[in-house]
């Protein structure tokens, strides 16, 4: 088997038996102690995000952040170029070994003051993404936790890329989403 796909088996194993230990576990002691049905559910969060134009602006802050940095990188690259431009001026065609010796620290300091920026913008965009989607996730936590209680539900689980097949029974994306709707309705009349 090739050695990448047998790292992803692994991986995929690794994360698999903890969730399947936990669920089998859970469902075990749900069926001893449940008198009342109550069970399992699931939340789609992406699913509520996008009924709630989440990912809309998910994606507008981000691109926002984005531009923004590109244009630092940008105003960083052109001071950069026209130090460079002067220096190229300063020393001609024929530069001694010092001028060259400056020229060429110059092209180091250059590149490694625009290296970092580039890392640095991907870093800030993960860092806003990471904000926003926890700001998310305490949004709708109580909205989740109501429907769950109205539900009877001992436990909700996020869908995860992990997630291979939901019954359509446990999913209460729609009723969350339904929630927050009223919520939100109910909010814009009060204003």
């Amino acid at each position: 088997m090739n050695h990448s796909l047998t790292t992803i088996v692994k991986y995929s194993l690794i994360l698999l038996i903890p969730t399947v230990v936990i669920l089998t576990i859970f469902l075990m002691t749900a069926t001893v102690f449940d008198k009342s049905n109550s069970t399992i559910g699931i939340v789609d969060l992406d699913k509520v995000a996008t009924a709630m134009g989440r990912t809309d602006v998910l994606s507008s802050t981000l691109n926002k952040s984005r531009a923004g940095e590109k244009e630092k990188r940008e105003n960083s690259r052109k001071i950069l170029l026209i130090k460079i431009e002067k220096m190229k001026k300063e020393i001609g065609l024929n530069p001694t070994k010092e001028q060259s010796a400056d020229y060429k620290k110059i092209m180091r300091e250059a590149n490694r003051q625009l290296q970092p920026t580039a890392v640095e913008m991907e870093n800030l965009t993960e860092e806003s993404k990471v904000i926003l989607l926890r700001e998310f996730r305490e949004q709708v936590r109580p909205i989740i936790k109501q429907v769950a209680k109205e539900k009877n539900l001992l436990l909700i689980e996020i869908k995860s890329a992990n997630t291979i097949y939901i019954n359509s029974k446990i999913d209460i994306s729609d009723d969350v989403i339904a929630k927050v709707l009223r919520l939100q309705s109910k909010g814009d009349n009060s204003k």
